[in-house]
């Protein structure tokens, strides 16, 4: 079975668009998105559009939540209260009623059972918060508390915009990166690639995370035209 899994887009249709270029060349058997289709880019309706076209199991991300909500809460976004406020009602209110009610029914994770002993939970942050921030640095203690909650023998998600990979007690975690906002330095957009197969009568699951080049520099300017605040221009063109 072969799985994307991406997350984070932001309104970033710039660096959406190539993922699926790249993507085409693969038959993938499910496409998921792992949350933070919206906010903090200028074109929140043409990644939700474009995402539901292709055919991707969306998943709610606190970035949807706080805009439904109508809260803008911070949660553990790093950027300035400011920033993060004026982005997310900028994007609340370009958002179309047809996107807005389509986000409200999209479920905050997703389990696929796979063939054999492999399965998967997508959410993203955490599989037990929207906002938790889950690195490869977090204590091993977090993560083995997760792994014990688990069915699912691996998990898929993002929220931080910097993707890695690591097995605690028996889970591969899978932070997916970022589609349309990297943070690792790296100005590329990043997925995951999944596959699973069977070899020697047991299943395997292999996970690759692959990055994407796109036009950082038309995307930024972008952000700019469309009323955003410039300092989320400059982290695109940093990768952070």
């Amino acid at each position: 079975m072969k799985i994307a899994c991406l997350a984070d887009v932001h309104g970033n249709i710039h660096a959406l668009e190539p993922i699926l270029e790249q993507m085409e060349n693969v038959k993938y058997d499910l496409m998921i998105c792992c949350g933070d289709m919206i906010g903090l880019g200028p074109f929140p309706n043409e990644v939700v559009e474009f995402l539901r076209i292709e055919g991707f199991q969306m998943l709610l991300g606190n970035c949807e939540q706080s805009l439904l909500l109508g809260g803008l809460e911070i949660g553990t976004n790093p950027r300035p209260d400011d920033t993060w406020r004026r982005s997310l009602q900028w994007t609340a209110n370009e958002l179309s009623s047809e996107n807005r009610a389509f986000l409200r029914k999209v479920p905050t994770r997703l389990e696929v059972n796979g063939d054999g002993p492999i399965s998967l939970l997508a959410c993203h942050a955490s599989p037990d918060s929207l906002t938790e921030g889950l690195y490869e640095a977090t204590r091993e203690e977090r993560f083995i508390q997760l792994a014990a909650k688990q069915e699912a023998g691996l998990v898929a998600f993002g929220h931080t915009h910097v993707g890695f990979q690591k097995v605690v007690a028996g889970v591969r975690f899978v932070n997916c990166g970022s589609v349309g906002r990297s943070a690792d330095g790296d100005t590329r957009a990043c997925y995951a690639s999944i596959e699973t197969e069977k070899n020697g009568g047991e299943m395997h699951a292999e996970v690759v995370l692959r990055r994407v080049k796109y036009d950082v520099e038309t995307a930024a300017k972008a952000v700019v035209r469309r009323g955003l605040p410039r300092e989320l221009a400059d982290s695109l063109r940093e990768g952070r």
